[in-house]
């Protein structure tokens, strides 16, 4: 049975299970038995039951079967960020998913559950077994493949084991769980809000407290990367328009798709792209109070830093095939975003976010690979990031 305690809209912490058995478990919650309740029936594809139960506030213990959960802290302190953690089974690209090294997701998990986080924030695309390991293959031999559970299982459930026993989770949804791609299984499984009747691409923003702070959740799954159209542009712009920003007061945003991220124009050798061009349609709605952006989509670490606006922080190297590691400066930034740029670094690397609050009150962001060692450190200053040298 896998069990876990995720946050939703408001701040409301949920306790969810996956179980085979007839009925779903009891939580025992400051000593008191609770029975979960039915959040979706077993059907072909996913022949278990998922259980949830609402843990009210102030909840000091809880525990299914025995195994102790996590429970939310009202000001976290200390953050793991990662995303793009699945392995890479899709047209020609075939990640070797039974290697650790190739597919290091298991480990990446592992060590960020050792730095004992108050929090986890996955910022989208969590299954990338998209098509069936081609036979005499070693590399992704016996792979489950599509949105069914034993996917779900083998690109998250299994490897992310240790991470999700360690904190709660904030489940952001990314491309590859648009309706298409495992949309279904997202929904079903991490999504925060009841199961909805059908699948959408589009299931509205919601916001939750951090502290001080309120931290937005966008769903970006039906973003566009080049060429999009009018529609596609009005969407982006009415999801931007309705995510319940703070009127004062400073926010953070989760969003799969970056607004300011940038990668290798593979197309255009030494030319830089900006994805998620319906996004950037929409980004002159965001307000002043947003400090800073934590998204995936490009597999690589990334900070930019806008002259008049938030820091960008990219983490999209939880696992899956790296993207080729830009040499950026401010400038090729700027001229790749169509914005001011003060500041820009990134690094392929397998590896987590580790965000912590120090005594000051400035956020440090080390990015940490899959051994937990620090490729590279940043203090995120109001008038931008100051960064360690990296380690070559």
């Amino acid at each position: 049975m896998a069990a876990w305690v995720e946050i939703g809209p408001g701040g409301q912490a949920l306790a969810r299970a996956l179980v085979r058995g007839p009925a779903c478990p009891e939580v025992i919650l400051d000593g008191h038995a609770q029975l979960m309740a039915l959040r979706a029936t077993p059907r072909p594809s996913f022949p278990e039951r998922v259980c949830e139960l609402v843990l009210p506030a102030g909840t000091r213990r809880a525990s299914i079967a025995g195994h102790g959960l996590p429970l939310p802290k009202a000001d976290p302190k200390r953050i793991v960020v990662l995303g793009d953690s699945g392995c890479r089974l899709k047209k020609k690209v075939l990640q070797a998913c039974n290697d650790l090294e190739a597919w290091p997701f298991a480990q990446v998990a592992a060590r960020a559950a050792d730095d004992a986080p108050d929090l986890v924030i996955h910022v989208g695309d969590y299954v990338y077994r998209e098509r069936e390991c081609p036979e005499g293959n070693e590399g992704c031999a016996e792979s489950p493949f599509g949105d069914r559970l034993d996917t779900w299982v083998a690109d998250f459930f299994a490897p992310a084991r240790p991470l999700l026993a360690a904190a709660p989770w904030i489940m952001a949804r990314g491309n590859h769980e648009s309706c298409q791609r495992s949309g279904g299984g997202f929904l079903r499984l991490l999504d925060p809000r009841p199961v909805p009747p059908g699948c959408s691409d589009r299931t509205g923003p919601y916001a939750l407290p951090l502290g001080s702070r309120s931290l937005v959740v966008l769903d970006s799954a039906g973003a566009v990367d080049e060429r999009p159209t009018a529609a596609d542009l009005a969407h982006a712009r009415a999801d931007v328009a309705a995510a319940p920003f703070p009127r004062d007061g400073t926010s953070w945003l989760v969003s799969h798709h970056p607004p300011f991220g940038v990668e290798m124009d593979l197309r255009r050798k030494g030319q830089l792209r900006a994805p998620g061009a319906s996004l950037r349609g929409a980004r002159d709605l965001l307000p002043a109070g947003v400090e800073l952006i934590l998204s995936g989509h490009i597999h690589l670490y990334e900070l930019v830093k806008l002259e008049r606006g938030p820091v960008q922080a990219i983490a999209g190297t939880g696992g899956t095939e790296l993207d080729p590691e830009p040499a950026l400066t401010a400038d090729g930034v700027a001229r790749a975003l169509g914005v001011p740029v003060t500041f820009a670094r990134a690094r392929a690397a397998f590896g987590y976010l580790l965000l912590e609050r120090e005594a000051d009150g400035v956020w440090v962001a080390d990015l940490r690979d899959e051994r937990g060692s620090c490729a590279l450190r940043c203090r995120l200053e109001p008038a931008g990031p100051r960064c360690g040298a990296l380690r070559e």
